[in-house]
């Protein structure tokens, strides 16, 4: 088995999520906020967010809304989203990496579990986002393991967005891919080239009470950030790891 990276000199990430789906006993935008700010101090600065304003009858008919936060802590370098039905947390970029990340992840689902106010979970998720950056789509296409033929014609120099789904056991992979992305990053420059979206989350069964669930959450979390880890350099060419300089130690 290969090893992976424990770091890259050439950091490519712009953003890392970790999101929590669940029922509640009440909307969880009612009841959070007075639960995070609690915990998190005079400090946590929130913000109502654009879907906020939707019309709650228009969320309920859209699937795709349901889980889009109303409402967003940012405390430190972390910002907490809150819809009705999920929470997450996102950390700011330079990433601090999985050590210092996983800590405010489990005090965040330590909070919840004492809040009383789960019922049940349906799936737990983490999500990272990189960006090669490179001017040319065949530069951006060559920094991955892509063989992609479509009308008898080799994709090597076009634009691209690609999303698939991926399984693995009880883990699932949604791998997105898109070429001529840009990034704004906090100091005002554009960043431009590949996107590479790795969400690998896991659902839980139908039977599979809240304590059970919180468990089994307890035990998978490193699992699935090592399977994320995992999808995301495999997808990666032998050159371009290696102009990310890793390190192993």
């Amino acid at each position: 088995m290969n090893l992976l990276p424990t770091k890259l000199k050439k950091e490519p990430l712009i953003e890392v999520v970790f999101e929590l789906r669940f029922e509640a006993t009440a909307p969880a935008s009612t009841i959070l906020p007075g639960i995070l700010f609690q915990w998190l101090g005079a400090n946590a600065k929130i913000e109502r967010l654009p879907f906020a304003d939707i019309p709650k009858a228009l969320v309920d008919a859209n699937p795709q809304l349901r889980y889009a936060p109303l409402l967003r802590f940012k405390v430190d370098k972390y910002a907490y989203l809150i819809s009705d039905l999920s929470v997450a947390v996102a950390a700011d970029m330079p990433y601090a990496g999985w050590d210092k990340f996983r800590p405010v992840i489990i005090k965040l689902i330590d909070e919840l579990k004492k809040s009383g106010i789960i019922k049940s979970i349906e799936r737990y998720s983490l999500k990272y986002v990189d960006l090669l950056e490179a001017s040319t789509l065949a530069e951006q296409l060559a920094f991955v393991n892509l063989k992609l033929l479509i009308a008898n014609r080799d994709i090597k120099q076009q634009h691209v967005q690609l999303r698939v789904e991926l399984m693995d056991g009880k883990i699932t992979h949604i791998m997105q891919l898109a070429t001529k992305a840009q990034f704004l990053t906090s100091e005002g420059r554009v960043k431009s080239g590949l996107a590479i979206d790795v969400d690998s989350f896991a659902v839980f069964e139908d039977q599979a009470t809240v304590d059970d669930a919180w468990n089994e959450l307890d035990n998978g979390l490193d699992k699935l950030h090592h399977e994320n880890k995992k999808m995301f350099f495999d997808s990666l060419s032998k050159d371009t790891l290696t102009n990310l300089e890793p390190s192993y130690d």
